[in-house]
């Protein structure tokens, strides 16, 4: 899973003659070396191509696009019911955060 979140914030390699963006340096490499560019193409009809082909991801309660599946899921979790704190009111995402504010006794007790 790491490797996927990882893979997710990399930066892309980017075809100077055409465009083309790949996730690798050496399937630049072997783009370029293969000739797969197409030199007729304008960078704006390689970037339109590049936009189509990137997988997905909307969020079924918005309708907000991710480009990432990890993103996606933590963008959903801001939809989730949020708790509160008993004793100050203030709200949290999740118990797990509402007890590490009530252990470090951020709030008035």
């Amino acid at each position: 899973r790491m490797h996927y979140h990882l893979y997710s914030h990399k930066e892309r390699e980017t075809c100077s003659k055409c465009g083309a963006t790949f996730g690798y340096r050496s399937a630049l490499v072997r783009h370029l070396k293969k000739s797969r560019c197409s030199q007729n193409q304008t960078q704006e009809q390689s970037e339109n191509q590049a936009v189509q082909q990137t997988p997905t991801f909307p969020c079924k309660i918005c309708g907000q696009i991710f480009h990432s599946y990890t993103r996606m899921l933590y963008h959903r979790r801001n939809h989730q019911k949020r708790v509160s704190c008993p004793h100050c009111d203030q709200l949290f995402r999740n118990k797990n955060i509402l007890h590490a504010h009530i252990r470090a006794r951020r709030c008035l007790i």
